[in-house]
């Protein structure tokens, strides 16, 4: 039971940084920011971290979120409706690194050996 609320909880975290970077409204990104520190304090919570859990929904969540929608709501920023075309280049670069960092960690896990190493002791 405590897996699959994890590994919710870890699609929640995840699917929320997404909405982070591709939602267009500013506010509903901030929104979507708490979401996911929220869903990672749970995750400490299941990992047996409870202060971590804690310090992360009263710093993060709690007073630096309430700080940047307090900004954004401040400022009234417009919808931003023309910015994915302005940035249309960057996937060119995006792509290939993406792809770069991909083998590098597929590499990195292929060739480690685990528990080849001794025991060491105090």
């Amino acid at each position: 039971m405590i897996q699959i609320l994890f590994f919710f909880f870890a699609a929640l975290a995840a699917g929320a940084a997404i909405n982070v970077l591709v939602q267009k409204h500013v506010l509903y990104s901030a929104l979507s920011l708490i979401l996911m520190l929220t869903a990672t304090s749970v995750l400490f919570i299941l990992l047996g971290a409870d202060f971590l859990a804690v310090i992360q929904i009263i710093v993060y969540a709690g007073a630096i979120m309430v700080l940047f929608v307090f900004v954004i709501m401040l400022l009234n920023l417009p919808v931003d409706e023309d910015g994915a075309d302005r940035l249309r280049w960057l996937k060119f670069i995006g792509i290939p690194l993406g792809l770069f960092f991909l083998f590098l960690v597929t590499a990195t896990l292929w060739n480690v050996q685990a528990g080849t190493g001794t025991q060491s002791r105090l």
